[in-house]
């Protein structure tokens, strides 16, 4: 996998055809039992690699982790992230950055007493970090966190498909 991209590698690819392809010769409940404690466990992880990686700024790293959520699926494992609400539409800006950071607009606006009128210059921009096509948080973060989590996944169908045939002795 090259370095920080935070898209999945050929290692990471063939992990994730292996789990699959064992998650397919289970029992329909042991898949529904094995998907509900791989979210959760693999959950944990993922706000762990969240948390460990540095941020451009610390308000970016505050939108951009906001709200992490891990599901796993038959088709493997979704991980999101991100500001909610008034916060939604800054993640994107936040993890890629802009730009032109520095990009001004100006207008022209009444003074308090509505006498007269002045040209304000807005610098929106300035607090968005620069461009990043990899990412700042959450794509190098998954990258990482990939590699650990598909051979998670793999230990948590082996360990759940065993209880399940020992019916949960131990």
């Amino acid at each position: 996998m090259s370095a920080f991209t935070g898209l999945l590698g050929v290692e990471e690819s063939k992990d994730l055809l292996r789990v699959y392809d064992a998650l397919q010769h289970l029992p329909q409940d042991v898949q529904d039992r094995t998907l509900s404690a791989a979210t959760q466990q693999l959950a944990a992880g993922w706000v762990e690699e969240l948390n460990a990686r540095p941020g451009y700024s610390e308000p970016t790293k505050a939108v951009i982790t906001a709200n992490p959520t891990t599901v796993a699926h038959t088709l493997g494992l979704t991980v999101a992230t991100g500001g909610s609400g008034d916060l939604a539409e800054l993640t994107r800006p936040f993890e890629f950055g802009t730009l032109s950071p520095d990009r001004t607009t100006t207008y022209r606006r009444k003074n308090r007493s509505g006498t007269g009128s002045h040209t304000v210059t807005r610098r929106a921009q300035r607090q968005i970090p620069p461009r990043s096509t990899g990412g700042w948080v959450a794509y190098p973060a998954a990258g990482k966190w990939s590699t650990r989590a598909f051979k998670m996944f793999m230990q948590i169908i082996v360990k759940t498909a065993h209880d399940a045939i020992d019916g949960g002795r131990r």
